[in-house]
């Protein structure tokens, strides 16, 4: 059963928001993004968009970008945590939780290995 959180924050167009962070972190630079299905792996959310960042300075950048385009797309943020200075950064929107990693912290979390069952979607084909 869904918590009531992400119960109220759950949409229909999951897949194509979490490819459209993947997209425009991509046109930013950020590097080895990945979108996860995660759905039935876990009632906490539906995707998880995985970047890294090559330096503190643009994980900041990142972060508010990622901001920018969820209220762009007219959609609650639900939270965000972390600093620049922390090294991660989770922007999270109920159905779509976004984390963006400087690449010492990714490769310590091995986020990717963490969610190995889970399905990577095709963020070019994806809907």
């Amino acid at each position: 059963m869904d918590s009531p959180r992400i119960a109220a924050t759950r949409s229909d167009d999951g897949p194509a928001f979490a490819c459209l962070i993947a997209t425009v972190l991509s046109d930013e630079k950020a590097e080895d993004i990945t979108v996860l299905d995660v759905r039935g792996l876990t009632d906490v959310t539906d995707f998880l968009v995985i970047a890294t960042s090559m330096s503190e300075r643009q994980l900041k950048s990142l972060g508010q970008l990622v901001e920018d385009t969820i209220e762009g797309a007219g959609r609650t943020l639900i939270g965000n945590e972390g600093d620049r200075s922390s090294g991660w950064i989770v922007v999270d929107t109920g159905d779509v939780v976004t984390h963006l990693l400087t690449r010492a912290m990714r490769e310590y979390y091995d986020l990717n290995g963490l969610w190995a069952d889970a399905k990577t979607v095709d963020v070019d084909t994806a809907s």
